[in-house]
């Protein structure tokens, strides 16, 4: 039997290409201008925002570094903190 979800075992996460389009907006970068600060085809960054999921890891990795956030931020939306022990 499936144990149900409660408020604290629901993970909200947004897909990587909200989260792109999010950091892209707030930084006033448009998509064309992505493309080019972070050397991969505009077709490749409309795929992204299409849905597609990224696969170049050198690509994401100059994409986090340019929009000033980690890799596991941009793709998952995840706070990289390190959090103390108990």
């Amino acid at each position: 039997m499936k144990k149900p979800k409660t408020k604290n075992s629901i993970k909200l996460e947004l897909p990587f290409k909200d989260i792109l389009r999010a950091l892209l907006k707030d930084r006033g970068i448009s998509q064309r201008e992505f493309s080019r600060l972070v050397s991969v085809p505009s077709s490749t960054v409309d795929s992204w925002f299409a849905g597609s999921v990224p696969t170049d890891l050198h690509a994401i990795k100059r994409a986090a570094q340019l929009l000033g956030v980690s890799v596991s931020f941009l793709i998952y939306g995840e706070n990289d903190e390190i959090q103390k022990p108990l």
